[in-house]
């Protein structure tokens, strides 16, 4: 049997997953009007006039999107798999729904603070909020594997994990430059990190995400 609007956790599950959902959407208007807000005392005190695009903000924009999609579509994809089969829920689910959506809106929080420090020098507060992101997440997973014994998100933990460490090490190593050069490898890194870990959590999760049709 699969989850459905007459089945009585439909609208449970459907709810908490809007409220998440939203915080998601706000995050990243928040995040795409960032290119054209001035951040800096200097930037706002020139006249708009025609909408300007700040361009040096395209870098972490993509880096915020490349993360933002997977977490969504990943969240929808997790708790339809874990939860749509009503025969397959104990009679501790609400207790899991809930820690699911505590763990997932605090994320989302998180994306929505990313959609704030777009700006260049604001580039650390960025990184750290994705490393928080990402610690999480890792935490979550962690919890949904060894303790529900939903083993098939490894591959997301794993390339969670793998973001984290190379993300931190970026961080300790450029985050209080002693020169100019340093701060750009810290910017020109970063993102390639969170480009990297997205690429291996679609290679290692592809059947999660995108699960083969069935036959009829």
């Amino acid at each position: 049997m699969e989850l459905s609007a007459t089945d009585p956790a439909f609208q449970s599950i459907q709810s908490l997953q809007w409220i998440y959902l939203v915080i998601f959407a706000l995050a990243t208007g928040e995040a795409i009007k960032g290119l054209f807000a001035p951040g800096s005392a200097e930037e706002q005190a020139k006249p708009l006039g025609v909408a300007k695009v700040y361009l040096w903000r395209l870098v972490p924009l993509i880096a915020f999107l490349v993360l933002v999609v997977p977490f969504v579509q990943g969240m929808g994809r997790f708790l339809f798999e874990v939860y749509h089969d009503p025969a397959g829920r104990t009679s501790t689910y609400g207790l899991c729904l809930l820690g699911d959506f505590v763990a997932f809106s605090v994320e989302a929080g998180l994306f929505f603070f990313l959609a704030r420090k777009l700006q260049p020098e604001n580039w650390r507060a960025f990184y750290l909020g994705v490393l928080a992101i990402l610690l999480v997440d890792v935490l979550w997973a962690g919890c949904v594997i060894w303790v529900r014994d939903y083993p098939e998100i490894l591959g997301w933990l794993s390339a969670n994990v793998i973001g984290l460490l190379a993300l931190l090490a970026i961080l300790l190593m450029f985050g209080l430059p002693r020169t100019t050069r340093e701060r750009w490898y810290g910017r020109a890194l970063a993102p390639v990190v969170v480009v990297a870990r997205t690429f291996l959590d679609y290679w290692w999760c592809w059947n999660l995400y995108f699960p083969a049709p069935q036959a009829a």
